[in-house]
């Protein structure tokens, strides 16, 4: 690799490790890798065992580091960064120029007090042991596209803008794992029950049932978020966003894009013609 960032999420402060700084990087621990536990059952009087699932365990990054000069500000530095309790994003930069992210929660750091070349630790712990991509992806199934060019020519009919609705979008998951969705429903008028589901295997998430409606109004936004460390459903309705997940149709149905490819259709019990779609994604991989 060849640079590591670490930024604290909270107050955005952060810290380089790189060849050539005063904060020279030898080496970062445990992100190369993908560490599984699979879990089997044992029947009395059959052969073998019986595989009953698996999951990738938690990581533990370590940073290791020299510090070449600077030490009281670089240990401020590193103080101000790595703070008790607060999250923060560990971005690698790979060889071939792209980056990869993954959250992480600082476990510790040590830099001694005596040394001309010191050597700095830090120790991460992260939850997800997941990398991503910087940025995400987004996919569109219905939107209101604008007619509008210039010079405007009027004619009649004349229409500003049209509904483009795609009720089935296919999207491909090249990676090995499952990736969590960010799926944000839009109301342009009045939409009852809106839903997303996973047509290939028949996994529905609803807001809203027959006994208890839910209806968004003109400018409802609803927001799903399904990674594991952030599962809510959120409405933002006249500036103000509320948690909405108790209005979901229970169990609470967490798509996730899994490896391949996925299928998905939209809808809602009435004003269909009214709701705009985006899901978005980020590619996640096993490790670095």
């Amino acid at each position: 690799m060849e640079k590591v960032i670490c930024k604290n999420s909270v107050t955005g402060r952060t810290m380089a490790f790189e060849y050539g700084n005063v904060v020279f990087l030898q080496g970062v621990d445990d992100v190369g890798a993908a560490n599984f536990t699979i879990e089997t059952s044992k029947d009395t009087g059959v052969d073998g065992e019986t595989f009953e699932g698996g999951s990738q365990d938690a990581r533990h990054p370590v940073i290791r580091a020299y510090v070449l000069s600077n030490y009281d500000a670089i240990r401020d530095q590193l103080d101000a960064v790595f703070q008790k309790g607060v999250d923060g994003v560990l971005e690698i930069y790979r060889e071939d120029g792209t980056r990869r992210v993954a959250t992480y929660r600082p476990e510790g750091w040590e830099l001694p007090f005596t040394g001309v070349i010191r050597e700095l630790t830090v120790k991460l712990l992260c939850a997800d042991p997941l990398f991503y991509d910087p940025e995400e992806e987004y996919t569109t199934m219905a939107a209101w596209r604008s007619l509008l060019r210039f010079p405007i020519t009027f004619h009649s009919p004349f229409a500003i803008s049209e509904h483009v609705a795609n009720l089935l979008a296919t999207i491909n998951n090249p990676s090995s794992t499952a990736q969590a969705l960010r799926i944000v429903f839009s109301a342009t008028g009045e939409v009852t029950n809106p839903f997303l589901t996973d047509v290939k295997r028949q996994e529905t998430l609803q807001i809203g049932t027959v006994n208890k409606p839910f209806v968004m109004h003109n400018g409802d936004v609803i927001t799903v978020t399904t990674s594991l460390s952030n599962m809510h459903i959120m409405l933002t309705s006249g500036g103000v966003t509320t948690e909405i997940t108790n209005k979901a149709v229970w169990p609470v149905v967490w798509l996730k894009l899994q490896p391949g490819e996925n299928l998905y259709r939209y809808g809602a019990s009435s004003g269909e013609q009214s709701l705009q779609v985006k899901i978005w994604h980020r590619q996640s991989y096993g490790g670095a």
